[in-house]
């Protein structure tokens, strides 16, 4: 409560209070809110009446005006040239950048953004350096908007503050330098503490550290999505703070190194955490509370981790995923009565979200459904949209009404199709693992994240069913009753499953070739005393043949016949009267591996 008082207290005295505001329209991504209630009859629920008003503490910018010659201008800037020189990579800025939502930035006018870009240059340059910093913390260059109030000019300021909640150093003060006839020097104050270069920057890697594993976290949740995403964030910030007063409590800090924090801090590491991870989150006040509004699938959501974090007795996801109306109980808790100047996303709708955790996504048919609102009383009634689509579905075939749970949803059909769900793992090195004259052998490495493959053959031009493998441990298939010397074609795919329903990976295809059928006829065609002639059948779809003698310890070739219409073979510089064995295969190619029958043997005696 001390900080709550001061807050009004500073709201009401100081001339230059700041505030946010963002100076062009607002967002009209959130989906049209003109569909048709349906008329089911819907649970009663609304947000506790019974709200922890004493877990709020965000307090509005410290702020002053310090108006300034040019040539103190000049002084200043050789007295803090330090951070001006820093450089650091794009790769960095990259990093750093991540954790901040577009949102307000696209709202910007040119000016505004060339102010901000500004500020962000220097506050990396603080982030990667280990200068100690002499002044009062980050401040430009150069003078922006002539002609504003100085009220305008520390909107600006605290918008790009509140938006960066990754620059942990920065206090809860800003200012300004004055001349009349430029404009204003912008600047926010460093905590004293981390003011301090080698300080800072061992700080900095460890609250690097302990977000890059959080981040980690969130991204290996089994669902990709934005709303898995949103919820795995959600429980990191509630389980690993207790909500207490302190000197960073205003910083992003408070909660990630030291575990303790207030409101600000809390929506402060919300936000980084969930931009980082892909879902675009900003952050709203009100006169003595801070929390988010979180963009899912089109639409925004309030969300208040404070609140929702009840320490030993768990989260309570009443204020998860919820409309400003809803939130604000209607107007009744001014706690989450946003503040004028804030020009916020409108959060319309309800998610399915109550006391306990309930996930939104649903599976039916072809498509995987995201329940938009759940309150038929809120604008729009009770919505859904399709948000991604399973084996090649068409989202403009998606029914205009979908009932789950024995509600009626209206699908929201949005303005741009969603994506392809993702699909099973597309098996991996299909290959002919063996070959006979009738059969075919295929093999692939298994995958544990299937449920199993399905094979196809090529047959009568179309593709035909083999068989469905129900074991993602099975890697090999034998086809048999096939002709010798022919080319089949083959495919396989995954397949697995996201409820009840199943999802296939691409084909995955070969052709494979069988071997030639070994030779009906073998016999010694003649015979002499140093000679004998094999002759045997031909077999026309064969290239040709391999004839081999035994020597008495091993097969040795004797000859290689490049032409299937050969079908005799003289076999000179034998011994007399000796009998001798022989054996003959047919060989044939599958594109340039050569592939065999299996040997027809004969034994001949010279004379």
């Amino acid at each position: 409560m001390r900080k709550k008082l001061l807050s009004i207290v500073l709201s009401v005295f100081m001339l230059c209070s700041s505030t946010i505001g963002v100076y062009a329209a607002e967002d009209t991504q959130a989906a049209d809110a003109s569909q048709q209630e349906t008329q089911v009859v819907e649970e009663t629920e609304t947000v506790s009446s019974e709200a922890p008003v004493d877990k709020t503490g965000y307090e509005g910018m410290e702020t002053e005006v310090l108006n300034v010659t040019d040539k103190e201008y000049n002084e200043i800037q050789q007295k803090n040239s330090t951070l001006e020189s820093e450089k650091y990579s794009a790769a960095k800025a990259s990093y750093w950048g991540s954790f901040t939502s577009d949102y307000y930035y696209k709202k910007l006018s040119k000016e505004e953004k060339k102010a901000w870009d500004e500020l962000n240059r220097l506050c990396i340059s603080v982030a990667e350096s280990s200068s100690n910093i002499s002044g009062y913390g980050v401040e430009t260059k150069n003078y922006y908007f002539k002609g504003w109030s100085t009220r305008k000019a520390f909107d600006f300021v605290n918008t790009f503050k509140i938006s960066h909640p990754q620059y942990f150093f920065l206090s809860n003060r800003s200012f300004l330098r004055r001349n009349w006839t430029k404009g204003y020097i912008l600047g926010i104050r460093v905590y004293d503490s981390f003011k301090n270069g080698s300080y800072r920057k061992n700080q900095v890697n460890a609250f690097c550290k302990k977000v890059n594993g959080w981040g980690a976290q969130i991204k290996k949740q089994p669902s990709k999505l934005p709303e898995a995403r949103h919820k795995a964030a959600f429980d990191i910030v509630c389980k690993n703070t207790v909500y207490k007063y302190g000197t960073y409590d205003q910083s992003a800090y408070s909660l990630v190194c030291q575990g303790k924090t207030v409101c600000a801090g809390y929506a402060a590491t919300l936000q980084m955490l969930l931009n980082a991870c892909g879902v675009k989150t900003v952050e709203v006040t009100s006169i003595d509370h801070a929390w988010n509004i979180v963009y899912i699938h089109g639409n925004w959501y309030q969300s208040d981790t404070t609140w929702a974090d009840k320490d030993s007795d768990g989260i309570d996801y009443t204020y998860y995923g919820k409309s400003e109306k809803t939130l604000t109980q209607g107007g009744k808790d001014w706690h989450h009565a946003i503040e004028s100047f804030w020009k916020k996303p409108v959060a319309k709708y309800d998610e399915l979200t109550t006391k306990n955790y309930v996930s939104p996504y649903f599976n039916s048919g072809n498509y995987k459904w995201f329940i938009v609102n759940k309150r038929g009383s809120l604008s729009g009634g009770y919505l859904a949209a399709p948000i991604l689509t399973y084996n090649n579905a068409s989202v403009a075939k998606a029914p205009a009404y979908i009932t789950y749970n024995k509600i009626k949803y209206k699908n929201t059909r949005p303005a741009s199709a969603p994506k392809s769900a993702e699909t099973s793992n597309a098996v991996k090195k299909l290959r002919i693992a063996g070959r006979a004259s009738n059969a075919l052998r295929l093999s692939w490495n298994s995958d544990s994240k299937v449920n199993g493959y399905i094979i196809e053959q090529y047959k009568g031009n179309k593709w035909v069913r083999l068989v469905k493998l129900t074991s993602n441990k099975t890697n090999t298939y034998r086809i048999s009753k096939l002709t010798a010397s022919h080319t089949y074609k083959y495919r396989v795919k995954t397949y697995r499953f996201t409820g009840k329903t199943p999802i296939y990976s691409s084909y995955v295809y070969i052709n494979g070739r069988t071997c030639p059928k070994t030779m009906s006829v073998l016999k010694i065609g003649g015979r002499a005393k140093d000679a004998l002639r094999l002759n045997w059948s031909r077999n026309y779809s064969a290239k040709g043949y391999i004839v081999e003698r035994y020597n008495g310890s091993k097969w040795v070739r004797v000859k290689k016949i490049t032409s299937n219409a050969t079908t005799t073979c003289r076999i000179a510089g034998l011994s007399r009267g000796k009998t001798y064995k022989f054996r003959v295969k047919t060989y044939d190619f599958d594109g340039k591996t050569p592939i065999y029958s299996g040997y027809k043997y004969i034994s001949g005696k010279t004379l």
